[in-house]
């Protein structure tokens, strides 16, 4: 994952929110794949031509994004390269949003369209 789940100040940001995550922890991004044939999510690298604006998210969407120093893998991508998605970057002089921005944008539109 490239942090700790038991990390005081992940568990503190989580406080009211940690009652309705159901979490599930996969050794390694095969067989979380494996598990999710029929259901891929959708993938987020700033490398991507298709906006996240232009997806119509189910309530049980899956999104995956990379880590903040490496983003996903080459293979990841080309494998699942017509699930790939971007938030697009309006000042080319910027090549992406951190980590934690990215997450919380494109999670709250997929809320936002299931409310």
């Amino acid at each position: 994952m490239g942090f700790s789940l038991e990390d005081k100040y992940l568990k503190r940001a989580g406080l009211d929110y940690w009652d309705y995550v159901t979490m599930t922890h996969y050794p390694d991004v095969d067989e979380f794949f494996d598990h999710h044939l029929k259901d891929v999510p959708y993938l987020l690298s700033s490398k991507a031509k298709n906006s996240y604006f232009d997806v119509s998210y189910s309530s049980s969407e899956a999104l995956m994004f990379g880590s903040e120093t490496e983003g996903l893998s080459e293979e990841i991508k080309s494998r699942y390269e017509h699930r790939l998605l971007t938030i697009p970057m309006e000042n080319k002089n910027i090549r992406s949003l951190n980590l934690a921005n990215s997450v919380s944008i494109v999670l709250y539109e997929a809320i936002r369209q299931n409310s």
